[in-house]
């Protein structure tokens, strides 16, 4: 095990890098203290073993039963290291359960001491949290299970405390920790490393509920997994993983990298792991150049845990650009979790796919909800912030002209390779209209939000709908698809702006404004006063509170009875007093806007998702002239 202040000896090669790197850790880690007056032990019998757990009191007065750190799988050391997990075996004796445990093996960040209790990382941490509402009902309550974020590469269960979403909505929540980054995703493309260890994690603490959570008082026939950033693409992976055919009922997808255009998935897996090899000092005579992965993945499982945040530091300056979002290290396409052909299922906006029968099969079986936040490329703000010396910029002054064609230009490189001359006039046209540096600037943001989010929510719902009338659909299910867009944002600053201060703070420029990546979390979390780990409580409003009460009643219908608008009879959580949230159609649209007044709407950014959903896609099946050939874009 490993503590956080010993590894804080590694410094990042430049200020964007670290800016990046704190991104997906702080930012999508939004945390506060528990509030309890008083805690009060409790013990619970499982198959497993008997597990002692805590009591915690909200301010409130509701009370919620923790169980923190529960094994769900053995620890995955030695020869279990990159492979898939193993089952926990039962236990002798009482499990103590009433602290937090460590994360899984991570780059080190000290910032967390103020939203964590435990700092520790170790490859031993493959445990759940599960928080159960203490109420007069006695019926199974509906299960949440939470994915964190952390773009892969970082995060754990614990900094999501589910207490007061469970109380709020009578449910059990179960928040995990997988593993992530290197432990977690390396992976050779063959069978010595096929890689998505995280995702078999997630696979396994789903059968761990399905097989144990009724002794916690929850219902095993509906759970519901729910994640934000990377782990709603998680999310993802799973609605089309055939292996979770029946161990789960429902999906909500949060801020989900877009699928169909690679951006959730790693890039160039196979070569990011002989990097890792090559900083590990596995090129040895006997394999100097890597090629035999067997050997390569034989020699990963001899360093030392506590060398893999060193390798990933080392690695994360060269390889990254510092001014492009890519996923240098995560899922891939392996043919067996992960189907072949993600990227084209996604892409297609025909009933009839050809060739996609078993995902078919599988996402029809699951309630899905899905949606953004309006701004939330406002994280690749805090990247140009970082930059913007280098630069030689005020990024107060928006951005010039040069810098928004590299910007641009890069990230076709890399998710719309081909006609990009074409592909950029098309985007110029609709999003680049003023020449107002502030103006334009905006337009970027809003951009790659609109390429690496917003299409995401469109494309799902309409692949899931599809879906639905398949010939290869499930059978016997009536399943519900619903949208969203989560407009609301702290008055007064922007949520972004209380993250910075929180792990290092950048000159932000006033246009940064908006529901930022990430902003829905204090309010599905109900952290009406999560501001007290960063001294900024003021800053929540009655306002504040009343979307909060919105997000938890619809979030936890939902996972009741797949319709957010309709909870457990037996609960007395409804929507009554809010707006009804209708079902996506392909015709409609229709999505829920979650602003400062909660709106039913329909057909968002029409101009724009014209452009990415119907122009762009034709552009890229066109067949360039000669002469356009490895041609730059032009601006």
């Amino acid at each position: 095990m490993v503590h956080y202040q010993q590894r804080n000896q590694c410094t990042c090669t430049n200020q964007a890098t670290m800016a990046v790197h704190a991104c997906l850790i702080v930012l999508l880690c939004i945390v506060i203290s528990p509030t309890s007056a008083s805690e009060q032990e409790v013990r619970v019998k499982s198959k497993l073993g008997e597990i002692k757990g805590i009591t915690e009191t909200l301010s409130n007065g509701k009370q919620v039963v923790k169980y923190m750190a529960v094994p769900y799988a053995e620890a995955p050391v030695g020869d279990l290291r990159f492979r898939k997990p193993v089952p926990k075996a039962a236990w002798e004796g009482v499990l103590d359960a009433t602290n937090e445990g460590p994360s899984c093996v991570q780059m080190p960040n000290p910032t967390l001491s103020q939203f964590i209790e435990n700092t520790d990382i170790s490859e031993d941490c493959l445990h759940l949290n599960i928080y159960v509402p203490v109420s007069t009902s006695k019926a199974p309550k509906a299960v949440m299970v939470w994915f964190h974020g952390g773009g892969y590469a970082s995060g754990q269960g614990s900094m999501y405390p589910c207490s007061t979403l469970a109380a709020h909505g009578d449910v059990v929540c179960v928040t995990i920790n997988y593993r992530v980054d290197i432990l977690g995703f390396l992976s050779t493309m063959d069978e010595h490393c096929v890689g998505n260890f995280g995702l078999w994690d997630q696979h396994e603490a789903l059968k761990w509920v399905k097989k144990y959570i009724s002794a916690f008082g929850g219902d095993p026939d509906r759970v519901t997994i729910f994640g934000q950033s990377a782990g709603a693409s998680s999310v993802m992976f799973q609605l089309v993983s055939k292996h979770n055919v029946g161990l789960f009922q429902r999906g909500i997808s949060q801020s989900s990298m877009t699928m169909s255009n690679g951006y959730s998935m790693a890039q160039d897996a196979q070569d990011f792991a002989k990097d890792v090899g090559f900083a590990a000092g596995c090129n040895t005579t006997d394999n100097s150049d890597l090629s035999d992965h067997k050997l390569l993945m034989d020699c990963l499982r001899e360093v030392p845990e506590e060398n893999f945040p060193n390798i990933t530091m080392a690695l994360y300056g060269p390889l990254m650009t510092g001014h492009v979002m890519k996923i240098l290290i995560g899922p891939v396409e392996d043919g067996d979790f992960v189907p072949f052909g993600i990227k084209e299922y996604f892409a297609s906006d025909q009933p009839d796919k050809g060739g996609f029968s078993e995902i078919d099969q599988v996402f029809s079986s699951f309630d899905f909800m899905v949606g953004t936040t309006s701004e939330d490329s406002n994280l690749m703000v805090w990247m140009w912030a970082g930059l913007a010396e280098s630069w030689n910029i005020s990024l107060s002054d928006g951005l010039p002209e040069d810098k928004i064609k590299m910007l641009l230009e890069d990230h076709l490189d890399i998710y719309y390779p081909k006609n990009q001359k074409d592909s950029a006039t098309a985007i110029n046209e609709v999003y680049f209209k003023s020449d107002d540096r502030v103006k334009n600037a905006v337009a970027l943001r809003d951009m790659f939000t609109h390429m690496f989010f917003t299409i995401h929510s469109l494309q799902s719902c309409n692949a899931h709908k599809n879906a639905l009338i398949s010939p290869n659909k499930a059978q016997n299910t009536q399943r519900s698809t619903y949208m969203y867009e989560f407009s609301h944002h702290l008055s007064g600053t922007s949520f972004m702006e209380i993250m910075a201060e929180a792990s290092m703070p950048l000159d932000l420029p006033d246009w940064m404004e908006g529901a930022t990546h990430g902003e829905e979390l204090p309010y599905l979390f109900g952290f009406e006063k999560y501001g007290k780990a960063l001294n900024r409580s003021e800053l929540w409003t009655a306002n504040d509170q009343e979307i909060a009460d919105a997000v938890m009643t619809y979030w936890t219908n939902f996972a009741k009875t797949g319709d957010p608008n309709l909870g457990d009879t037996t609960t007395d959580v409804t929507t009554s007093t809010l707006p009804r949230w209708d079902q996506y159609s392909p015709n409609t649209k229709s999505y829920l806007d979650i602003d400062d007044v909660v709106t039913p709407k329909q057909n968002p950014y029409p101009n724009f998702m014209e452009l990415w959903l119907k122009k762009i896609p034709k552009i890229m099946q066109t067949i360039p002239a000669k002469n356009d050939m490895n041609k730059k874009t032009e601006l």
